[in-house]
């Protein structure tokens, strides 16, 4: 009697070794995916944080035209322009024109500033501030709404039809009250 293997269980085996193998690489390039992502969320997130930790210090000085000071820095040259009703939009940071600290990010930061009422309080007291950090992947994915990632919302870009403005998975809002 033989006690070697047939050509069909050696190709049986075969396939099921290559079967699992292909599992395991799938999940590798998946997990390397999500890390990639992680990380560019958590890079989105410190520089919308930044951002808004810019606008706090302002709130003090210029209330009523807040981030004005920011539309004023050479830097940013996209600068600040009015989107429809009323809004005001802020490009503080893109990679054509900021240098940062970031290595391997590639995205534009979009602030929107809205004049907001609540209640018996009157519109101009309360400003509501967005800060939408959008992103490229590696592999060419973009995260958020911004396409080019210009800061601006382009024809074709509002996915979610969210009245003019972009969105993101990083986006940070707040309110500052007039004192």
């Amino acid at each position: 009697m033989n006690k070697g293997l047939t050509m069909l269980e050696l190709m049986v085996v075969v396939a099921i070794v290559g079967f699992a193998l292909v599992g395991l690489l799938i999940s590798y390039i998946s997990s390397l995916n999500l890390n990639e992502f992680d990380r560019n969320l958590t890079i989105g997130m410190n520089i919308a944080r930044e951002k808004m930790e810019e606008l706090y210090n302002l709130r003090n000085i210029e209330f009523d035209n807040l981030g004005q000071s920011m539309c004023l820095n050479l830097a940013y040259t996209t600068g600040c322009s009015s989107v429809p009703s009323g809004t005001r939009r802020i490009v503080s940071f893109n990679n054509d024109n900021i240098s940062h600290n970031y290595n391997g990010f590639n995205g534009s930061c979009t602030i929107y500033i809205t004049d907001k009422a609540a209640g018996s309080i009157p519109t101009g007291w309360i400003k509501e501030a967005r800060v939408i950090v959008c992103w490229r992947q590696r592999l060419g994915n973009i995260i958020g709404e911004d396409r080019n990632l210009d800061g601006a919302l382009s024809s074709g870009e509002d996915v979610g039809g969210h009245s003019g403005e972009l969105d993101s998975p990083c986006e940070l809002i707040s309110a500052f009250v007039k004192r």
